[in-house]
Formats: structure tokens, C-alpha cells, sequence
């Protein structure tokens, strides 16, 4: 394990904070992950990002890792003005963070916010995330991220 500087530890302890306040507010917890692992940040408790997850946070890597796709597709859209979509639709659409462009295309193409399940996403070009029709997905896959958004 490595010793963190003072401004390390007061950085880790505010993004711990966000997370602790927003395991419910997924773009905030992802952004916060993100910067912990690029700056590994968990580096004097834990060795690596995956036990930092599982003991810190009881999450897999992987779940982390998708919050942070998530979060990014989040960014991505923003300048868009798009910013109406849940953790799971966000999911759909990480694999297209690689290519901003068709990332953009897919989401523009998508039916108004209220009607973007993960299933329309994935057959407009999102990731692998399977049909809730064919027995996979999210039964809250249609919920929209964000109080008042109309359909």
C-alpha cells in the first residue's frame, strides 16, 4: 500500500462522500469512481480498484466500471442537451463511447425520452444489453433519470 498526501486524502474523502450521498444519483457515483481509479486513489487501503470496490463499496469491478460508462455517456450526450436517460439506457450506449458520432446518431434517432427503453437503443446500434422482450433486461429499463421529463 502507498501513503496518500494530505490534498490525496482530502480529495478521496470527498469523493467517498459522493458516493455514500449518491448510490441513487448513478453520473455522480461514476464520475467519482472514474477519478479514484485513474488517480488510484484507493491506493493506501487497497491494492487494487477491484478490492477497493468490493470492501469499500461492496460492488464488482465490473459493476464499477459500468457506472463509469454510464456516467460517460452521460457527458457525452450533454452538450446535446440530452440528459434524460437512466443507468441502464446510459449502459446500452457505453460501447459507443469509442465513436462520439454514431453515439450521437443513435441517441438523435432514439423516440422521445419518456419511450427510450434499452431495447430500442440496442436495435438502434447501442451495445449488448439483451431485449427485455426476448426474456433479458431491466423491468425498470424505461424509467427516465430526472424528475419531470415529459414523453
Amino acid at each position: 500500500m502507498t501513503t496518500l498526501v494530505l490534498s490525496e486524502l482530502n480529495r478521496l474523502g470527498d469523493l467517498e462522500a459522493v458516493i455514500e450521498r449518491g448510490l441513487s444519483t448513478f453520473v455522480d457515483v461514476g464520475e467519482a469512481l472514474r477519478e479514484i481509479r485513474e488517480a488510484r486513489l484507493y491506493r493506501q487501503t487497497h491494492g487494487t480498484f477491484e478490492d477497493y470496490c468490493r470492501e469499500r463499496w461492496s460492488m464488482t469491478r465490473q459493476h464499477a466500471n459500468r457506472l463509469v460508462g454510464a456516467a460517460g455517456v452521460v457527458g457525452a450526450l450533454e452538450p446535446m442537451g440530452s440528459t434524460y436517460l437512466n443507468e441502464r439506457q446510459a449502459r446500452e450506449l457505453a460501447p459507443l463511447l469509442a465513436q462520439p458520432e454514431k453515439l450521437q446518431q443513435v441517441w438523435e434517432r432514439a423516440p422521445p425520452a419518456a419511450a427510450r427503453t434499452c431495447a430500442v437503443l440496442a436495435e438502434r446500434g447501442g451495445g449488448g444489453v439483451p431485449d427485455r422482450r426476448r426474456g433479458g433486461g431491466d423491468p425498470e429499463g424505461a424509467r427516465v433519470h430526472g424528475a419531470g421529463v415529459g414523453a
